[in-house]
């Protein structure tokens, strides 16, 4: 199912549901604004045989798609979808949804939403990332983004905008050599109690060394029985944050405990 807007992001949904149609899939598109659709991707459209549907003559197909491409409004869209794009978002929430460019309602310059835009699962965007793709509300409302290259590099200015992924990060992050102990290989501290111990040390199991500070009150029943699952880790059960010397904190609560550590954890050292 295709959400086809005005200009050229309706006019990518359409070539893509074209491509889609000639590989078998049974594509719908339903125009927006059908005076104002892209008149080239319409044509490929229609060519591959996908069907083609105003928005308001019939009962809306796209309560019935498996997959929806959101191409209602491109990088010059700004505020709220309205009217019949607003419905067609409340229905394309419980879909699989693909953002062409960038999802519509999704500020791209600052990542603003507003009360009414689409979320995406995936977003493909075109010759460079968008800030509002990676930054504020916009972020979560994208999905998984992926890059494609169409040929723009010659005429766009080098793009300044770069984001960390896993590779990335395990590029920078050191090997350790027979020379190294626990201490180089990196501290991470928890704050928790003996019932979150392990949820935490999931995510930390990895470094080095791991220091564990005590959330609230802890039998010592409680402490023995850290101490005999877990005997490489360092206990500080009277210490606070900031007298412990960690690269990094893990804090979780017990399930169901709604209370809060006792410390806030302004700065490490």
């Amino acid at each position: 199912m295709l959400l086809v807007g005005s200009g050229s992001n309706g006019g990518d949904a359409l070539h893509a549901g074209a491509k889609l149609a000639r590989r078998g899939a049974q594509v719908t598109a339903i125009l927006l604004q059908p005076d104002r659709a892209h008149p080239g991707g319409l044509a490929a459209l229609r060519r591959a045989r996908g069907r083609v549907q105003e928005c308001g003559t019939r009962k809306p197909a796209i309560k019935r798609a498996d997959v929806v491409i959101d191409g209602i409004l491109g990088i010059g869209g700004k505020g709220d979808l309205r009217g019949a794009a607003a419905k067609a978002a409340a229905v394309a929430a419980d879909r699989l949804t693909v953002a062409v460019d960038l999802p519509s309602g999704v500020d791209a310059d600052t990542g603003q939403v507003g009360d009414t835009h689409i979320r995406a699962d995936a977003t493909v965007t075109f010759g460079a990332l968008k800030p509002g793709l990676v930054s504020g509300a916009g972020a979560q409302q994208a999905g998984e983004v992926r890059l494609v290259d169409i040929g723009l590099a010659k005429t766009l200015p080098e793009t300044t905008i770069h984001v960390l992924e896993e590779g990335d990060v395990a590029g920078l992050l050191p090997q350790p050599t027979a020379a190294d102990d626990k201490y180089t290989r990196g501290v991470a501290g928890i704050i928790a109690g003996s019932a979150a111990i392990p949820r935490c040390w999931s995510a930390v199991h990895r470094i080095g060394a791991v220091r564990r500070l005590r959330n609230g009150a802890l039998s010592r029943p409680g402490q023995d029985e850290v101490r005999a699952r877990y005997p490489d880790v360092v206990a500080h059960p009277d210490a606070r944050p900031h007298e412990v010397q960690v690269q990094s904190w893990a804090v979780g609560l017990r399930s169901g405990d709604r209370r809060r550590p006792r410390w806030r954890c302004s700065r490490t050292r």
